[in-house]
């Protein structure tokens, strides 16, 4: 029973609110969390993939690999409202986590089960710690500005293997701890033209730190640890407009976003694979809803549609074009889609759904359904030439209840 994943998180959240004045409240979180991931794989190479060194070389080995994830935080959040009447309300807060992750593979000869030793793995410590401010001003009966900024810093500091594992047991070598931080601040302007009507628009950034399995996982001679691994970044806006008729509502936004330094695993099983900044993504579409009821709210309705175009940018210099088919991409360049599609990703879906309250104690009835536009399967890379799968458009799905 290989090529699977199984995964346990487990999550403990706890809030005090306090009110301590009129204009004055807060609240102070604790939260706690455990999160366990088991894969059970064939290894790469099939039936020469069991190094010399573990003995049974020419033998089909599997790659058991486990990994625990653990973390403790407490954020304490106040808000004041200058005004007294939720006009100039200014909220700040401060959330401290610290973690600790754990990974560990295991070669098994598949003929037996037999245990060949730890081909890799890691183990670290970390925190982040974060604080935010925000102010929201009803400027007047129809424009609300919103403004905020966010600060995170990010340490992680870990124990893996700065050069594949040669011999049984293995042990863990201390690495060079990993700083992140960035400030991501955010703005939003909201209009009232009528009471039925709402125009908001909106743009920030934010960023996510390269997670303590990318930094210091690697395992056996093809596994590698990465090298100069940067954060992820996005920026984003959007602007949309929502307009009520009576019971009925409908809503219209355009977005679009741009993210930089993408992490993923890249490389050959020549020159290495290892997690790395793969390179931008851009997207943009729009998303469309209607909803509403009739028969005094009896029978309820709603339709929702998005478009998305999100396209991976393409360069000579990609992290996952080898060095020697780089001079060749180089050449031809003008030749080339330097924007590929995503896999997995449907460039249009729409979900819909309508439901009937009966009469008396009798139960609510309702039907929802979902649709999928054509996506690319998969993405193969080899040392010539990037290879996309057929694009697959799932039938329609349907749920009654």
């Amino acid at each position: 029973d290989y090529n699977r994943v199984e995964g346990v998180l487990t999550r403990f959240d706890a809030q005090y609110n306090v009110d301590i004045t009129s204009r004055l409240s807060g609240f102070a979180r604790l939260y706690l969390g455990r999160d366990t991931a088991d894969s059970i794989s064939l290894a790469p190479g099939y039936a020469t993939t069991c190094s010399a060194q573990q003995g049974a070389v020419a033998s089909q080995c599997g790659v058991n690999t486990r990994s625990v994830g653990l973390w403790q935080g407490v954020e304490v959040q106040g808000t004041y409202d200058f005004l007294g009447d939720g006009r100039l309300p200014l909220m700040v807060g401060v959330d401290g986590r610290l973690r600790q992750v754990g990974m560990d593979s295991e070669r098994t000869l598949v003929s037996t089960g037999q245990s060949l030793g730890s081909s890799g793995g890691m183990q670290s410590n970390g925190f982040t710690l974060s604080a935010y401010v925000q102010q929201r001003a009803k400027v007047t009966s129809w424009l609300s500005l919103h403004a905020g900024v966010r600060y995170d810093f990010v340490k992680d500091s870990g124990k893996g293997y700065p050069t594949p594992p040669t011999a049984n047991p293995v042990t863990l070598t201390q690495l060079p701890d990993v700083t992140n931080d960035a400030a991501s601040p955010r703005l939003a302007v909201l209009l009232f033209p009528t009471k039925s009507t709402t125009i908001h628009a909106q743009a920030g950034t934010a960023f996510r730190a390269p997670a303590p399995q990318e930094l210091f996982y690697s395992s056996s001679a093809f596994f590698t640890l990465p090298k100069d691994l940067r954060r992820e970044t996005v920026r984003s806006a959007e602007v949309g407009v929502r307009q009520s008729f009576g019971v009925h509502r409908a809503m219209l936004t355009g977005f679009a976003s741009e993210w930089r330094g993408l992490i993923g695993i890249g490389g050959t099983t020549a020159a290495g694979i290892s997690f790395r900044n793969a390179g931008t993504i851009e997207n943009y579409g729009t998303n469309a809803a209607l909803e509403g009821s009739f028969l005094s709210t009896k029978l309820q309705y709603g339709l929702s549609f998005t478009y998305g175009y999100a396209r991976r940018l393409a360069t000579p210099n990609d992290a996952n074009v080898s060095a020697t088919v780089r001079p060749v991409v180089e050449a031809n360049k003008e030749l080339a889609d330097d924007k590929i599609a995503l896999v997995g990703s449907p460039e249009a879906y729409g979900n819909a759904h309508v439901s009937y309250t009966l009469d008396d104690d009798l139960p609510t009835v309702g039907v929802a359904t979902s649709i999928l536009s054509q996506r690319l399967s998969n993405l193969g890379y080899s040392d010539t030439i990037f290879i996309g799968g057929p694009p697959v458009g799932p039938p329609p799905t349907t749920n009654a209840g």
